[in-house]
């Protein structure tokens, strides 16, 4: 083709730049298709970010509530429990004091 192209130096040369013209053709539109499935792919992802952030919002939310609702449960407890163990705790204690005056009038 070499020794062709030297004696129709037009016809070659022009036959050479169409298929480096279609060669570029067809790389602008693989860059195209490439740049295309990109941007998809990046707005996809952009809304599984934000999917990912308002689960994660809901997500703090939920562990706000949660908490609140154990420390809710939690006052209720002791106030429902601590009168009851001071009132225990003095009844003792009048236990331990009838129990020693009892020893000391009885000893053994």
């Amino acid at each position: 083709m070499g020794s062709d192209c030297v004696a129709h130096a037009g016809v070659c040369g022009s036959k050479e730049i169409q298929e480096l013209q279609r060669d570029l053709a067809q790389l602008q539109q693989q860059v195209r298709d490439l740049q295309r499935s990109q941007d998809e792919k990046f707005a996809a992802l952009q809304v599984l970010v934000q999917q990912a952030v308002d689960n994660a919002s809901k997500a703090n939310t939920a562990v706000a509530v949660i908490q609140s609702g154990f420390q809710q449960n939690i006052r209720d407890t002791e106030s429902k429990v601590v009168a009851p163990v001071v009132g225990l705790s003095s009844r003792m204690d009048q236990v331990s004091t009838t129990c020693a005056r009892s020893s000391r009038r009885f000893p053994t």
